[in-house]
């Protein structure tokens, strides 16, 4: 049975919608239960269960997640080349799989694809703060990768926008958790 702190139904049985009477809250349902999930619980289930389990039906996504993991090793820990290493390869990874998942675009990867294009777009914010400002040049790729990452979610979102099953859903209905 579920409860407000465990959700151990796969994404696609699982519904969430804004309760009505409260917006700080989100009814999530499986065909066996409802239940009321707060705002912080719904978002730790989307990212520590709901989103991992969507990565490993996707190998673009996954490679992302383990790209967007290793920039965040790199910033904790900037003597660790290792990690760097593990970032570039994992997100050239991501990005050959990405592409491959835009050129078969339908509406069982559109959901990787709109989390995946999310992820390059952070990777590319995080890239950003690592670029020299003097000689000031124009980000142009940055602006490139973001805008790219950006058309490619609108047209994967057309596929996901009415999915309350959607993990991109989820994630964009849930409000974020300032802790």
């Amino acid at each position: 049975p579920e409860t407000r702190d465990s959700i151990s139904s796969p994404a696609k049985s699982r519904s969430c919608a804004w309760s009505s009477e409260e917006s700080s809250r989100v009814s999530c349902s499986n065909p066996a239960a409802t239940t009321v999930l707060s705002a912080p619980v719904l978002a730790r289930e989307t990212w520590h269960r709901l989103l991992p389990d969507s990565a490993l039906g996707n190998d673009g996504l996954l490679y992302a997640l383990y790209s967007l993991s290793a920039m965040h090793l790199a910033k904790v820990d900037a003597q660790n080349c290792q990690v760097m290493d593990a970032y570039q390869m994992y997100f050239d990874m991501a990005l050959r799989e990405h592409s491959k998942d835009i050129n078969q675009l339908s509406k069982g990867n559109a959901d990787a694809v709109c989390s995946t294009s999310g992820f390059f777009r952070i990777l590319a914010f995080a890239i950003l703060q690592e670029r020299p400002l003097t000689p000031y040049t124009s980000p142009s790729q940055w602006l490139q990768m973001t805008n790219g990452a950006a058309e490619v979610f609108r047209e994967a979102w057309k596929w996901v926008e009415n999915d309350d099953t959607s993990v991109t859903w989820i994630i964009l209905r849930t409000p974020p958790m300032l802790t």
